[in-house]
């Protein structure tokens, strides 16, 4: 059985992520989920069991559920064509001041659909994104903290 990882006795949970958007850090985030899938088909003879199997394509997916103010902000900074322009997301998994930052990032995401789905409660507001990344690159592990690794980014939406 595997263990959990533990950095400095903590273990990350959903306040040890920051997500960062082009060079803007994010927190009013819902939720994130990304996905990585292959085609790959088993090879049939004449066999009952397969002879071989092909490796297939990868396929990326991703959708991220952000806050009304936040996803109103992003979609600004994307300007009007949101949906041809292309960002990374990064997702910085860190304990404050403690250890290494584990970092996962969907390279090069285009926005595939936009929905709101908004009903009766005291539930905040919130708008969700289907994204389409080019590829993602899991676990990245460094020492930098959190601070430095923003301040690194490039940012995307400057003109």
């Amino acid at each position: 059985m595997s263990q959990p990882q533990i950095v400095n006795g903590f273990a990350h949970e959903w306040n040890s992520i920051e997500i960062v958007l082009g060079s803007v850090t994010f927190l009013d985030f819902k939720s994130i989920d990304y996905d990585t899938d292959t085609d790959g088909q088993d090879v049939m003879g004449t066999a009952a069991e397969a002879i071989a199997r092909t490796l297939g394509n990868a396929k990326h997916t991703g959708s991220m559920e952000m806050y009304e103010a936040a996803a109103a902000s992003f979609l600004t900074q994307l300007g009007p064509n949101y949906l041809r322009i292309p960002f990374d997301v990064k997702i910085h998994k860190a304990e404050p001041n403690n250890g290494p930052v584990i970092t996962d990032t969907l390279v090069q995401c285009i926005i595939k659909k936009v929905g709101n789905s908004h009903q009766q409660g005291s539930d905040a507001l919130t708008r969700k994104f289907d994204l389409r990344p080019f590829r993602i690159v899991r676990g990245s592990s460094g020492t930098a903290t959190l601070a430095a690794i923003v301040s690194d980014i490039i940012d995307p939406f400057a003109s």
